[in-house]
Order: structure tokens, then sequence, then C-alpha cells
């Protein structure tokens, strides 16, 4: 925080990674919680003094540590200066046409799931595919915000339309697009420790919002029965930061992922065959589902255990040099871009703490590089900053 402006790439990412690798230890220094216990899949609960727990924690602290040294000595060259300045685009014709397509289709979400719960929502498609055309709509309506003559209607119009769907899709990542969003606009609000600060407490109402939805929206329950519910379960019970490092714990007691072993190309390579041919392959997350869950519910997967299985024990210290070198290669290709490109590679990195490569790969950079591409095409040929 100190070396770098804030908010920035690095210092959000490490807050992340530190959520997600200290949550349960946390838990248990605070509240007493000596074993992870879920309700929906019993076979992930551990003992958070077992000998598989210690392993999967030290795995966590290399990586934290590795992430740590690097991010601190890299050199940057003023790359987290925040006071950079970029043309204003124009909403051009084409990019009206674009607009009203979005918000036609986002419309017609809303009126064809109408009354429709959390999952019914998540099985529901008007096309194959159609959550490409979801994230372009919320990518589009970032850059516009950051870059736009956005005092528009057309920006007013898609700018509805993404809170329509943030809101009513109940899917929380939306929400947390936003809020980065948000965030990197107005970051003069946000100076050192601020960040941090707030975006604790965005982190704990993300974890409340699905709670919210079941017991007040779904189940026709009262404000004080969720607060109630809060009170006595939203940290300590909490399975979204629980569910990672219990997949690497059990994977320290039983390694049941003898075909998954460099799954940064096979499992890649597997999931884009099948998109033409019906293989029968289960991806990562699919396969830990099916094995603690009998598919009853999914588990994600781990981003440590993945690296695990394409590195062996150093995956953990090589992963986060990966990450930060890509992350400010492309933060210093596109710099005039600053602002947007750092709020998709924070969000990515929200999926990527619980998910596999393959999946980050085909539902969140795929429809951006889509985007970018689209982009050119739909601004004028002077806007060559892109």
């Amino acid at each position: 925080v100190r070396k770098y402006k804030t908010p920035n790439v690095l210092v959000l990412a490490y807050v992340i990674f530190l959520i997600y690798a200290q949550s349960t230890y946390i838990k248990h220094l605070f509240f007493g919680v000596d074993q992870i216990e879920f309700n929906q899949y019993y076979l992930l609960n551990f003992k958070i003094s077992s000998d598989a727990y210690f392993m999967a924690s030290t795995c966590y602290f290399l990586f934290m540590l590795s992430f740590g040294l690097i991010a601190s000595f890299i050199k940057t060259d003023g790359l987290f200066v925040t006071n950079k300045k970029v043309q204003i685009l124009q909403i051009n014709f084409k990019l009206k046409i674009f607009i009203l397509l979005l918000v036609s289709y986002i419309l017609l979400y809303y009126v064809s799931t109408l009354g429709f719960d959390r999952e019914l929502k998540k099985q529901f498609s008007i096309i194959q595919f159609d959550f490409v055309i979801y994230y372009l709509a919320f990518y589009l309506w970032a850059f516009l915000f950051f870059y736009s003559n956005y005092k528009n209607k057309y920006f007013y119009l898609l700018t509805f339309a993404v809170l329509l769907y943030a809101i009513f899709s109940f899917e929380r990542e939306f929400v947390a697009f936003i809020a980065i969003v948000f965030l990197f606009k107005y970051k003069h609000l946000f100076r050192s420790y601020k960040m941090i600060f707030s975006f604790l407490i965005a982190y704990i109402f993300m974890l409340n919002w699905k709670h919210f939805y079941v017991i007040v929206i779904t189940d026709s329950n009262s404000l004080s029965t969720f607060y109630e519910f809060i009170k006595l379960n939203s940290f300590v019970n909490n399975s979204e930061t629980a569910v990672g490092i219990s997949l690497l714990t059990n994977y320290f007691q039983n390694d049941i992922y003898g075909d998954y072993y460099l799954s940064y190309i096979t499992n890649i390579y597997n999931q884009f065959i099948r998109v033409f041919i019906d293989t029968g392959y289960n991806s990562l997350a699919e396969f830990s589902s099916s094995y603690y869950t009998s598919n009853r519910m999914g588990t994600a997967f781990s981003m440590i255990l993945e690296s695990i299985l394409n590195f062996g024990l150093i995956g953990p210290i090589l992963l986060p040099l990966f990450i930060i070198r890509v992350f400010i290669k492309i933060l210093k290709k596109k710099i005039k871009l600053y602002d947007f490109y750092s709020v998709f590679l924070i969000f990515i990195l929200l999926k990527l703490v619980r998910t596999e490569l393959a999946v980050l790969l085909k539902l969140y950079i795929l429809p951006f590089l889509l985007f970018m591409f689209l982009l050119r095409f739909f601004l004028k040929k002077k806007n060559n900053f892109i």
C-alpha cells in the first residue's frame, strides 16, 4: 500500500488472496471453530488441527509470501500513477444501435424470467451462450463510464439495463463488477488503507447477498429473520471461501485427480473439444462436484490446487510470478485504458481464486476479447488508443 498508489491491481489482488487464504484460520482464531463443516457436502469437512490442513495452509502461505515479495520488488516505472488523462469518446451511431440491441436483450431476459427463483434463472437462456451478451453489456457500460461523454440518454439506458440485470439475475459477480468500476472511477476517495477498509465492507456485503435473496426474496421472510441469520451464520459458517481450501485439504488426504495433472493444457483442450463433440469429459469442478456431492451442489475449484496439479508443490510459488508478470505487462501495454483494464483484471481474479483456468478462459476472457474486437469496429478510427 505504501509503495503503490491505491486502488491498484496488486494491492487488491493481495487482499483477495488474503481473504481466501486466511478466512478458515480467522474462524478458528476468533470464533473457536476447530472443524470446518458443510451441510451440503459433508465429505469436504476437515479439522483445523489435521496434518492435511497444515499442508494446505502452508501452500497458501507460500503463495502469499511469493506474491508479496514479487509485488514488493518488481519495477513498475510509475505504472500506478493515477493522474493519466484519456480522451473523451463520443457515442456514435453504430454504438447507439449496439446499445439498443444489448438493452433489448436484457429487457427480454427480465420479462422472460419474471417470477423465477435463482436456480431457474441460472438454467434459463434465450439463446445458447447468451452469457456473452450480458458480459458485453457490462464491459461496454464500464468502458463508457470511464471514457465517454456519459451524460447521454443511451448511456443512462445501458446503465438501467445493467443495474436491472445485476439485481434480478441474483448473481453476485455482476454486483461486484459494478462496485469495482466505481472504486476505480472515484479512486481519489479510496486512497491508502481506506481502500482496504472499503473493500472488506464490500466483501461482507457480497457474502450476505445470496442469503438475503434466499431468506427475504425467495422465502418471503422478514428482514429481522435475515438479520438473526446473519448474526448466527454469516462469517462463521460461510462456505464461500472455505470450499477452496477444503478441496486442497482433501487433496492431501486423498488425491483423486490422477486424470487431471497438467490440467492447464489437458483441461483446456478437452473443454474446447467437447463444445463440438460430446466426449463425456468432466471439468475439474464438475469432477469434484460429482465426487463430493453427487452433483447435488457445485464445489467450484481451487486455484492453488490446480497449480499443484501442474507444477507440483512449487506451483503456489510459481503462480504469483505468472499472475503479476501478466498483469503488469497488460497494464503497461494498455496504459491509456488503465482503469478499465484494472477493473477487468480484478474481476477475473475474483473468479480465478475459486475456479479453474479453462473456465476463466471460456466464460470471462473470451467474451472480453470479443468485446475489445467489437469496440474497434463500433468506434471511429481516430480513437486508436484501444
